[in-house]
């Protein structure tokens, strides 16, 4: 099952927020159960490729994103990346149909003002690392569903095993396309 069905497939949350005539949304597991799914498949795969000496043996039998950032190379990839996001910042900003909250346009701003190449670098050095999928949403995910167990979650939110391989479904990550070097929390965020 696509996960994008569960939490809500962006094309239909654009067109509507309605799936096309005749599709059938299964209603468990709910949008929350298979959000924690997701996130104690992630931790499951940040944890195995921990830290710099992990990556460092993974990093060299592929390439993977933000790697060389770390090595201090690659500076005109990232440069050019930063600069077109300031140019769309500014056009989206300008926008008049738009109406932006002022702390988020204070925000944006700022970052794109910090924003260097020699506090990136300088970042990355001390910074936690591990294998980040790098397109972490519910369109790279599907589920394997048991409606035996569901997820359950435990004292301080933690997840029962009923919701890992065992049983209770699972969430397979494909399109690792944009694989990364990088801090796990990225791919939550996303």
């Amino acid at each position: 099952l696509s996960v994008h069905l569960l939490t809500g497939c962006q094309k239909y949350i654009w067109m509507g927020g309605a799936p096309p005539e005749g599709m059938v949304i299964p209603k468990h597991p709910s949008c929350l159960e298979v959000l924690r799914m997701a996130f104690a498949q992630a931790a499951r795969i940040h944890a195995r490729f921990w830290g710099a000496e992990k990556i460092r043996k993974f990093a060299g039998t592929c390439r993977l994103k933000g790697w060389d950032w770390r090595k201090g190379l690659g500076r005109w990839q990232w440069e050019t990346g930063v600069g077109a996001g300031k140019v769309f910042w500014q056009i989206a900003k300008a926008k008049k149909d738009v109406k932006w909250n002022p702390e988020l346009v204070a925000l944006v701003d700022h970052a794109f003002a910090k924003a260097t190449w020699q506090a990136l670098v300088g970042y990355l050095q001390h910074a936690p690392v591990t294998l980040a999928h790098g397109d972490f949403h519910a369109g790279n995910m599907l589920l394997r569903n048991d409606e035996k167990q569901k997820c359950q979650p435990q004292k301080g939110g933690s997840l029962s095993s009923s919701s890992r391989e065992e049983g209770g479904g699972k969430i397979f990550l494909f399109d690792w396309s944009e694989a990364a070097a990088w801090e796990g929390a990225v791919d939550l965020a996303q």
